[in-house]
């Protein structure tokens, strides 16, 4: 088993990313503007789970979007059939 070594910048880095996302939504989707108390302290904010199943968080879920990742594996596979029945395999 390979372990990877992660110094402090890692783990900084990463919170820092986390705590960008969820001040996005709290100023942005919820439109709180800089009165909230997550914005006042956004360190909070590390921790704290941002879950919600609204329409438009939820939207793939709720409207039968089917995710990108999942559309271009089916893609690729049916252009390996079509290229498996021309013959150009």
């Amino acid at each position: 088993m390979f372990i990877i070594n992660r110094n402090r910048a890692y783990y900084r880095h990463h919170r820092k990313r986390a705590i960008n996302r969820k001040l996005d939504i709290v100023r942005n989707a919820w439109h709180s503007g800089e009165s909230h108390p997550w914005v006042k302290e956004p360190g909070r904010l590390d921790k704290e789970r941002m879950c919600c199943s609204c329409y438009m968080c939820k939207y793939e879920k709720n409207f039968d979007v089917t995710k990108t990742s999942y559309r271009k594996r089916l893609e690729a596979m049916d252009r390996e059939i079509v290229d498996y029945l021309n013959g150009d395999y």
